[in-house]
């Protein structure tokens, strides 16, 4: 997707795409298949349709739906000056509702299978106005979706279309406490983004097939893959869901050219049946959301030999950062290790400093917390002036990554800033965790951090103190906490101790915790992009 004046919209793209592909397929999903034209003629007429029931521009609209269509359609509705807003289907019930309050949007579209356990949240929410149900097994009390985009009424003149610098979407991002933050996300900020992936790393085009496997309420699934596809004019299939065997089914049937995946994802995929077949088809693997275990990597370029790997790192709040390409992965010299332990150099118009604790600039080679600055980053946080402060300076996004840049450009990502986990390419904060753990019957004191696994790259550790007399054991443990998180963010491990190293200030020291246990090693690269994936259960 080359710059344009032209393109300032994401509904720029669609129109402009509709005109030259046409009749050509653009999206195929499990349940249909639609092509440019007819895409922009039902986005043009569900924003038609949400503006016929009431729905004002800058008013909100989010949905709860795993990869479907219908997704894309909901986001092109921002065309109408409307902010989109996906969720996070693998959110527990709890958070659903923080970011239905946070955000208050009018209206919400949701899958059936979404429909009846969302309910007892919606009623605690006085802002929506309207709720829709996709598909044709419409749940009881709710609208039919197509009804928005049969609407009939005399067509509604937007006088408050959108520019590039309105807000097209809201990206709820878990914040150090685990408290779900909302980055506001704008047209230019989002097309910038798509063109640095689509253009500059992947260099998509129109003869392209594409896999979308990563869930599209995230940016990796949605503007780091799908979109730019669509904007090069490939032919887009979309998986619902992530599952192997269904991938490399995929890959072989469309014989499709790029996939994006977690490293978990990849992982999962080598040694089935159906890899040889797939191997033949596949151009670039394109790997994000987690660090990329070397061994898995080596499998990976064993078994997809005809395949390139491209890595990339970025984030919801500072857009697309850095990527790593296929002549790097390909590189064979004395500083290779280090050139596939880094996660590249940036983007062209993304700038990238390495700061101390006070702010100031770091030397080449010192480790220092990473700040971006581009063209792609968040405009602030939804409701939430302090955290903008905090993270967005003089233009800059604190990324709260820790890391360090060598003289050739290579950032390498150290540690970060806060503890945060990522385990299976999804983002879990132990804070969440402890406070679950506080909670439990018998836990006097509770401490969670990740340890390194072969499959899911980090996974949950605690060890808790129990209180005098109580009697605890580890699957008692999870199970508790298994009922009141999501199943990724249990700990897959319990140890009981009689107490918790602390340092002179009483914060928990975590590392000594880590290393007090025999924990398998696992050999990784350093982390990318940090988005959801496969659910690590």
């Amino acid at each position: 997707m080359p710059p344009s004046p032209n393109l300032q919209t994401l509904g720029d793209v669609a129109t402009r795409n509709a005109a030259q592909y046409g009749g050509k397929t653009a999206f195929q999903d499990d349940f249909r298949a639609v092509s440019f034209a007819q895409f922009a003629q039902r986005a043009q007429a569900l924003r038609q349709g949400l503006l016929h029931i009431g729905i004002k521009p800058g008013e909100r609209v989010a949905f709860l739906s795993k990869n479907r269509i219908e997704c894309l359609e909901l986001f092109l509705a921002c065309e109408a000056g409307i902010i989109i807003v996906p969720i996070n289907w693998r959110l527990t019930p709890a958070d659903i509702a923080h970011v239905l309050a946070d955000c208050a949007p009018s209206a919400i579209v949701v899958e059936p299978e979404f429909a009846l356990d969302i309910e007892p949240i919606l009623a605690t929410q006085p802002s929506i106005r309207h709720r829709f149900c996709i598909g044709s097994k419409t749940s009881r009390g709710w609208t039919n979706y197509e009804s928005l985009i049969s609407c009939t009424g005399d067509p509604i003149l937007n006088d408050q279309a959108p520019s590039a610098n309105h807000a097209a979407c809201i990206v709820y991002t878990s914040g150090t406490t685990g408290q779900p933050k909302g980055a506001v996300l704008s047209h230019s900020a989002l097309l910038a983004s798509c063109g640095r992936i689509g253009d500059e790393m992947l260099q998509l085009s129109a003869d392209d097939v594409t896999l979308v496997v990563m869930p599209l309420f995230h940016v990796g699934g949605m503007w780091f893959h799908c979109f730019p596809s669509f904007a090069a004019g490939a032919f887009t299939r979309i998986q619902r869901a992530f599952r192997p065997d269904d991938a490399l089914d995929a890959i072989c049937v469309h014989k499709v050219s790029n996939v994006h995946l977690a490293p978990t994802m990849l992982a999962d995929m080598l040694h089935r049946p159906a890899t040889p077949q797939a191997a033949r088809h596949l151009k670039t693997i394109f790997y994000a959301a987690s660090p990329m275990p070397m061994a898995t990597l080596a499998k990976a370029k064993t078994q997809f030999a005809n395949s390139g790997f491209v890595q990339s790192y970025g984030s919801t709040e500072a857009g697309t950062v850095c990527w790593l390409s296929q002549a790097d992965h390909s590189r064979d010299s004395s500083d290779k290790a280090a050139i596939l332990g880094s996660c590249g150099r940036p983007f062209a118009g993304v700038q990238i400093d390495v700061r101390d604790g006070a702010g100031a600039a770091v030397p080449i080679g010192a480790v220092g917390e990473i700040y971006v600055k581009s063209t792609s980053t968040m405009q602030r946080y939804w409701n939430n002036q302090v955290a903008t402060a905090r993270t967005k300076i003089n233009g800059w996004v604190a990324t709260g990554d820790l890391g360090r840049q060598d003289q050739a450009g290579y950032l390498t990502i150290i540690d970060r800033k806060n503890d945060m986990i990522i385990s299976g390419g999804e983002n879990i904060y132990p804070a969440e965790v402890e406070e679950v753990l506080n909670s439990m019957p018998g836990v006097a004191q509770a401490a969670v951090f990740g340890a390194p696994d072969d499959r899911w790259v980090e996974r949950v550790v605690s060890c808790i103190v129990p209180e005098a007399g109580a009697s605890l054991t580890e699957q008692g443990t999870i199970n508790y906490v298994k009922r009141r998180l999501a199943r990724y963010k249990c700990p897959k491990e319990v140890h009981v101790l009689t107490e918790l190293p602390r340092n002179a200030a009483g914060k928990v020291l975590k590392r000594q915790l880590a290393q007090r246990y025999p924990f398998d090693s696992c050999d990784v690269l350093q982390r990318s992009e940090p988005s959801p994936a496969a659910e690590p259960c």
